[in-house]
C-alpha cells in the first residue's frame, strides 16, 4: 500500500532538493525537520497548515514542502507551483534542471516535472498525477479508472492519494467515518467479495480498528479498514502474475 505514497515523496524530493538549490539558505534543506518561522517568513522547513496558513498564495517560497508533513497526513502537497511568484519559478526551473529534471508550466495552470523515470503533473487545482517507472499514483484527484478499480464499487470519499503497482491497486481515503467504512464493506459483500472473508472490529490502544477483507469469483482480493480516523481501500490479484 505504501509504493504509491513513495513516488509520491520521490517526486517531493525533486521539489525538496529544486529548492535547496534555489537559494533558500541553511534552512532551506531542513526537509521533513520541525517546522519553524522566522521573522513572520515560510522557510523551506515550514509548510502551514490549513488552520494556520496560506499554503499556494503568490508569496510561497520555492521550498515550501515538508515529506514528514505529508506522510503524517498533512497537506504539503497542496501548494500549487503555478500560481508561485515568477522568480520563485524560474529558481525552481534552473535548480530542477541542474538535478536532471524539466519543469515547465502551462497555460492551463499545471506544472509538469520530468526526469529520466519520471513524470509528475500538477493540475491547477492542486492534484497530482505521477508516473513513476510505470508505476501510476494521484494526489487528491476522483475514482482513478484501471482494472483493480473496476472490481470494487465506487466510493463517495474524498481521495487523498491513490496508486496502482502491478498487482496493488491502493486509495487512502480522508474525512470518513467508521459507520462509513462500515457500510462500504457490506457494498463489497453485495458486490461478489464474499469468499475467503476476514472480518475485525474492536477496539485496539483506544480507538476503533475495522478491517473487512475477502475475494471475489474471479480472484481479486478487496479490503477496506479503518483506524483512528484513517479509511484505506486495497484491491490485489497476485495469482496473475505469478
Amino acid at each position: 500500500m505504501k509504493r504509491f505514497l513513495i513516488l509520491i515523496l520521490a517526486l517531493l524530493t525533486v521539489l525538496s532538493f529544486a529548492a535547496c538549490s534555489s537559494g533558500g539558505g541553511d534552512d532551506a534543506g531542513k526537509t521533513g525537520a520541525t517546522a519553524e518561522n522566522k521573522g513572520g517568513e515560510t522557510t523551506a522547513a515550514n509548510v502551514p497548515s490549513e488552520n494556520g496558513g496560506k499554503t499556494g498564495d503568490n508569496g510561497g517560497q520555492a521550498g515550501d514542502i515538508d515529506l514528514e508533513s505529508l506522510m503524517s497526513g498533512e497537506d504539503a502537497a497542496k501548494t500549487i507551483w503555478s500560481q508561485q511568484d515568477a522568480a520563485t519559478k524560474q529558481k525552481l526551473i534552473e535548480a530542477a534542471r541542474a538535478s536532471g529534471y524539466e519543469v515547465t508550466f502551462g497555460a492551463d495552470g499545471s506544472m509538469t516535472v520530468k526526469g529520466e523515470d519520471l513524470t509528475a503533473i500538477q493540475y491547477a487545482d492542486g492534484t497530482w498525477k505521477i508516473d513513476n517507472e510505470g508505476s501510476q499514483s494521484q494526489y487528491g484527484g476522483t475514482w482513478p479508472d484501471n482494472d483493480f478499480s473496476k472490481q470494487v464499487p465506487k466510493p463517495v470519499f474524498k481521495i487523498k492519494a491513490a496508486g496502482v503497482d502491478g498487482s496493488e491497486f491502493s486509495v487512502i481515503f480522508e474525512e470518513v467515518s467508521l459507520e462509513q467504512a462500515r457500510d462500504y464493506a457490506e457494498k463489497l459483500k453485495n458486490g461478489g467479495f464474499v469468499n475467503a472473508p476476514e472480518t475485525i472490529d474492536q477496539t485496539q490502544s483506544g480507538f476503533q480498528y475495522f478491517l473487512y477483507a475477502a475475494e471475489n469469483s474471479a480472484g481479486y482480493k478487496a479490503s477496506i479498514s479503518y483506524y483512528n480516523g484513517t479509511c484505506a481501500l486495497t484491491v490485489s490479484n497476485y495469482g496473475e502474475n505469478e
